[in-house]
């Protein structure tokens, strides 16, 4: 059983490399019964500002997991910032024994801060990280990425910066122009409904 939650398709992308059917966070969020059963239990998430999503971090909070095996893959583009270790907190807050965290560094599609053509251009060997992965995760192997204090200093200049911000300075960075067509795909797709 794999739990998935994407902004932009790359998690999914791994999910779907991991699982042929992964089960997607914002519609299973809302059930009354989170209780989940069965012999390995994943989640793929996005790293955002180093850590899982809030959406990610609410349905672990709220979820039941009964599995000898629960492990979590992170994606990102850039710097992860330590996201295993923030994420290994955050399952040990949730009650939640997780065997095994890994990242996968792919293509870095937050479009304000990057130029999409010169990361497509960039080759991070994803297929290879996820072939990795798939082996490790079949033979449950015990395992957590392993953080360096650079790592860790990124993470602290991350919330030093973020505590100079106003609370909203994410929902300004993305405009509609006139390039949009009017489809909708990007409200229906919207994990969060944020459309």
């Amino acid at each position: 059983m794999l739990f998935y939650f994407t902004g932009t398709g790359n998690s999914l992308y791994v999910a779907k490399g991991l699982e042929r059917q992964p089960i997607s966070i914002p519609q299973v969020m809302h059930r009354e019964d989170l209780t989940f059963s069965d012999d390995r239990i994943g989640i793929v998430a996005p790293i955002y500002g180093h850590e899982v999503p809030a959406m990610v971090q609410e349905f672990l909070e709220k979820a039941t997991f009964q599995t000898p095996y629960f492990y979590m893959i992170l994606t990102y583009g850039n710097r992860h910032g330590g996201a295993a270790e923030l994420a290994q907190e955050l399952c040990a807050r949730c009650g939640i024994p997780v065997r095994y965290i890994n990242l996968v560094h792919m293509v870095d599609n937050w479009l304000p801060a990057f130029d999409m053509e010169e990361e497509q251009r960039k080759d991070k060997h994803v297929e290879e990280q996820l072939a990795a992965i798939q082996t490790d995760v079949a033979q449950q192997v015990a395992w957590i990425a392993p953080v360096t204090e650079a790592d860790r200093a990124a993470h602290q200049e991350f919330l030093a910066g973020m505590r100079l911000a106003p609370p909203d300075v994410w929902q300004h960075l993305l405009r509609v122009t006139q390039d949009c067509i009017g489809c909708g795909i990007c409200q229906q797709v919207c994990p969060s409904a944020s459309i």
